[in-house]
């Protein structure tokens, strides 16, 4: 599967006056990442009769990738502990990658996500992703920009 490789701004990217074409790889992470995954009926986060959201294609398809919690995350103050429930969050929304067996995904063998607080804008954490891929492949490393104050959210890739 080939996709059309995006900017830092998602617009699609050019050269040379044509689009440009990828693996589809990093346009999977942007969906897996920026699509509201379901919360837990549990979920101490939610008010009482609020929409668990979610991916509706679940509903259809059982083994759909359903997406991220960051929509929940984003409410809760920034704490010492929340650049691990970060990288957590990111890790849990491309885990399926492992999985896939066909798609650009089909050779992840791998994703590692580290988070920590930016020492430079108060709010923001700064996380690096990781996605590694089988047969000698170099990883898909990417950055993940968590900026709930200035509501500012961005993945872009870092090195391939």
């Amino acid at each position: 599967m080939r996709d059309i490789v995006f900017t830092d701004s998602y617009d699609w990217q050019v050269k040379n006056g044509d689009l440009v074409i990828g693996d589809g790889l990093l346009t999977l992470h942007i969906n897996a990442i920026f699509r509201d995954g379901r919360a837990p009926v549990d979920d101490p986060r939610l008010q009482p009769g609020e929409d668990r959201r979610g991916y509706w294609a679940k509903a259809l398809l059982p083994d759909a990738p359903d997406g991220s919690l960051l929509w929940l995350i984003r409410r809760e103050k920034i704490t010492p502990a929340k650049p691990t429930e970060v990288a957590r969050c990111l890790q849990n929304a491309c885990a399926f990658m492992i999985d896939e067996t066909s798609g650009p995904a089909a050779d992840v063998v791998r994703v590692e996500a580290i988070a920590e607080k930016d020492s430079n804008v108060r709010g923001r954490i700064v996380a690096s992703l990781t996605t590694y891929l089988s047969n000698g492949q170099p990883p898909l490393r990417t950055e993940f920009i968590y900026d709930p104050e200035n509501n500012d959210y961005r993945l872009k890739e870092v090195s391939r």
